[in-house]
């Protein structure tokens, strides 16, 4: 059985490529009376409030055919940002050597949230991480959030986004 995110994902990732963008991830809210679905988009040329406005109407227009949501929500489109969520095995390769954010779906050692940097991405979907000096391989499966922590502490130009 499919959820409602993999739902959405197949129905609208096509006509945002075809847009010209990058589909970056989504994420469903489900709450009483109106919910919230953010979907995110990402260029090299970076996002416009005009390119979130038309990929909006796109989907609005999609969604209201197929009836995938039944109840009220709230669409937004809008760029990943700085401190994006990682939703894809991908996402993490893009992020090598930055600081993360994850949270796992179980415990480790006492631990549901852990800090550090991406060291290292394997084909099988592991995921290793320097923390604090320690490494640590975890499974993507295993991962329930992970967001990037943009660091703001070196003087100069900022990195530009993955």
């Amino acid at each position: 059985m499919t959820t409602i995110n993999e739902q959405v994902k197949a129905l609208i990732k096509p006509t945002v490529e075809s847009m010209g963008y990058e589909f970056w991830g989504l994420v469903f809210q489900a709450q009483q009376g109106r919910s919230l679905l953010r979907v995110f988009i990402e260029s090299p040329q970076g996002v416009s409030i005009e390119a979130c406005e038309k990929i909006s109407r796109q989907i609005a227009s999609i969604l209201d055919a197929e009836d995938v949501i039944r109840h009220a929500y709230v669409l937004e489109v809008s760029s990943p940002g700085m401190d994006r969520q990682l939703f894809e095995l991908e996402h993490y390769c893009r992020v090598v050597g930055s600081k993360v954010k994850v949270k796992l779906l179980e415990a480790i050692e006492g631990r549901r949230s852990f800090v550090g940097v991406v060291t290292g991405v394997a084909e099988n979907g592991n995921i290793s991480l320097d923390i604090d000096g320690k490494p640590m391989v975890l499974s993507v499966e295993k991962i329930h959030t992970a967001q990037v922590q943009p660091d703001f502490s070196k003087p100069g130009k900022p990195k530009k986004n993955p």
